[in-house]
């Protein structure tokens, strides 16, 4: 009986810490040099596309777009997706002063955007 004593006893001892080690981690450099705009990208078929300023007038036909721009510092020139901009996350109640573009979403009005006067529309490939 004394003998299973010690065997449990054993068993439940915490186990011997882990050696410290002498050598030093050496510290991992976080830094980034800051993005510079672009005026010139490729869509996803790798047509490059080049604009003649930065944008500033961007019309939005995705959530997605009004998410981005918003994240910026931007308000979209428009958008398909007025009640997500209405959400209080990304311009809530400054959300009704944006034109809502005419039309369903994958059939928006042409007319309705060009009449917004945009540098840039953005949409979903495959859709737009």
């Amino acid at each position: 009986m004394a003998l299973a004593a010690l065997t449990l006893a054993a068993c439940s001892a915490d186990p011997a810490p882990a050696p410290v080690s002498d050598t030093a981690v050496a510290p991992i450099d976080r830094t980034v040099a800051p993005l510079e705009p672009a005026t010139t990208v490729s869509d996803p078929a790798g047509q490059r596309i080049s604009l003649p300023a930065p944008p500033r007038r961007i019309v939005c036909l995705s959530g997605l777009c009004d998410d981005l721009v918003v994240e910026l510092g931007m308000v979209p020139a428009g958008t398909s997706t007025p009640a997500l901009l209405a959400n209080p996350a990304l311009l809530g109640d400054r959300a009704a002063e944006v034109p809502v573009v005419a039309g369903t979403f994958g059939s928006e009005d042409v007319e309705s955007i060009a009449a917004l006067q945009p540098d840039l529309v953005i949409g979903l490939t495959g859709v737009h």
